[in-house]
């Protein structure tokens, strides 16, 4: 009888020790989707990066934020004149903008005298619960030209997906 007694208790702690398992499993899992969260809050709530006043980053920048921003004005003002009939402010109120974009970060920039070129990612990052976390993103390229003295976006396809040709 003993033997079988062993069997049954050797049985038993078996399955303690997968029930232990499963916990750490748990606790791993939530401590992991703690740590998606922190580092989500921590992003959110950082300052943008600063560019020098004036350059092409910045002016990106600035008509990056004003489309999140909804301010279809202020990013049509950021346009050279041929983009601003190509496109118009109600081109710009019109569209959907991926407002999901968790990060976004300058890739390239490459400048000259009188034209640029900045290349931005946008990343968006989800979480469906433990173990389910998944992120997208895509690169977008911005020309800019130096307009009355000032950097304007001559060329992008972000938002300009259906405005009309000129």
């Amino acid at each position: 009888m003993a033997p079988a007694s062993a069997v049954d208790h050797d049985g038993h702690m078996e399955a303690k020790r997968m029930t232990s398992s499963n916990r750490l499993l748990v606790v791993m899992g939530l401590g992991l989707v703690g740590l998606i969260v922190v580092a989500a809050i921590i992003v959110a709530f950082r300052d943008p990066a600063e560019f020098e006043p004036g350059s092409p980053e910045a002016a990106t920048q600035a008509y990056v934020q004003a489309i999140l921003d909804e301010d279809a004005a202020a990013a049509h003002a950021r346009l050279t004149p041929a983009l601003q009939r190509r496109c118009t402010v109600e081109d710009l109120e019109e569209r959907h903008y991926w407002r999901d974009a968790g990060r976004i970060t300058l890739v390239d920039s490459k400048v000259k005298t009188d034209a640029a070129v900045i290349k931005v990612k946008f990343t968006a990052a989800y979480s469906d619960g433990a173990f389910d976390y998944y992120q997208s993103s895509y690169e977008e390229r911005f020309e800019l030209e130096m307009v009355d003295g000032e950097w304007r976006i001559s060329s992008a396809t972000w938002p300009f997906y259906w405005c009309r040709e000129v």
